[in-house]
């Protein structure tokens, strides 16, 4: 694999790791942010194009097929990642389409066609619609291709169809803005397919998803952000964490004592019950001392007690406002800046957390 592809893997590897929470909301059960990424990689593979697309729009077209459902990788027919000026868009292919429509409960099948003008097609429409068509294959390969169709049959057994020539499909190929790449030029006849079958899903009860659907293919073909079919955020580059502060520098040493020109134990009258300025200098940083070991030996168990919390990285900012506002410390402050008390306090909640 080429340098640059894994160098874009990666990136959208970290921003699918990032939004992980955000995203588990939106995708199915049976999907996680390593099998995205592994549709990213086949994807990538069949179509290197997308390697000059920027990594948040392939994490947010992986976002979009993941909700509803539907495999990106375009193996599977469902739905392919469309390169077009630098920005991946998810497309929704026949396939998809006619998944989704089955998911509704209320029909029992849907199906697209091609008519080639060596095919017996017969249409009728008005007050008893009928559709007959009877594929001659032996000819098909050099004849002329007239139109496609879709028919749904739903459970009562009633049924419905749309038919389009070729030159309607052409006219909302036009129309598209990846019309020379991507799946119009690799799979015509999937596109022609899934084209007719958007027209028929104008007959056809509509669940969310397939509505998602239709729209997302809609705003991939006029270029659009396809969030605007989506309730929820789609994925941002992470900001850049912080490197984490050593002790030295949350917590700096008092400085060393100059005791050259400091007065000896039996210099001066003093009396028996004075404490000695060196003395007194000497107990303050034997404390000092004391507290940035005791801060070191507390901030490491809450370290070791984090990861069996289970809070994600908003419910620990959250928790540590909570105890940041008991302690009354200026507000901003970060954990590994709390006194002894607080840093007690979050690690007792942490155990609690930890215990379920």
């Amino acid at each position: 694999m080429a340098n640059k592809q894994v160098a874009t893997l990666n990136t959208v590897r970290q921003l699918l790791m990032a939004q992980r929470d955000k995203i588990a909301l939106a995708l199915p059960k049976h999907l996680t942010p390593e099998r995205m990424l592994r549709i990213a990689s086949t994807a990538m593979e069949r179509t290197p194009k997308l390697l000059e697309c920027t990594p948040e729009s392939l994490v947010r077209s992986i976002v979009v097929a993941s909700q509803l459902g539907l495999e990106c990788d375009g193996v599977m027919g469902e739905g392919a990642l469309v390169p077009y000026k630098g920005v991946c868009q998810f497309q929704p292919m026949y396939q998809g389409l006619v998944k989704l429509a089955r998911n509704s409960g209320e029909i029992v099948d849907v199906y697209a066609d091609v008519v080639y003008d060596c095919d017996t097609f017969k249409l009728a429409r008005g007050l008893h619609p009928d559709l007959v068509h009877e594929p001659n294959y032996a000819e098909q390969d050099s004849s002329e291709m007239l139109g496609f169709y879709a028919c749904a049959v739903f459970k009562s057994g009633h049924a419905k169809f749309e038919y389009m020539t070729k030159g309607q499909v052409d006219g909302i190929r036009a129309r598209s803005k990846a019309r020379d790449s991507g799946p119009w030029v690799t799979d015509y006849l999937e596109m022609g397919k899934k084209t007719v079958v958007i027209r028929l899903t104008k007959l056809l009860p509509k669940s969310a998803e397939l509505s998602q659907a239709v729209a997302t293919s809609h705003l991939a073909d006029a270029g659009e952000d396809q969030g605007k079919a989506f309730d929820f955020d789609l994925p941002v580059p992470p900001e850049p964490k912080p490197e984490p502060r050593g002790l030295d520098e949350v917590l700096p040493k008092s400085p060393e004592p100059n005791t050259d020109n400091m007065p000896g134990p039996d210099d001066g009258v003093h009396d028996p019950g004075d404490v000695h300025p060196a003395a007194e200098e000497r107990q303050s940083l034997d404390e000092s001392n004391a507290e940035l070991a005791e801060r070191s030996a507390l901030r490491k168990q809450v370290e070791k007690l984090f990861p069996q919390s289970g809070l994600d990285i908003g419910q620990w900012d959250e928790f540590v406002r909570e105890v940041a506002t008991e302690h009354v410390l200026p507000k901003g402050t970060v954990w590994q800046d709390f006194p002894p008390m607080a840093l007690r306090d979050l690690i007792e909640g942490l155990e609690l957390k930890a215990k379920g």
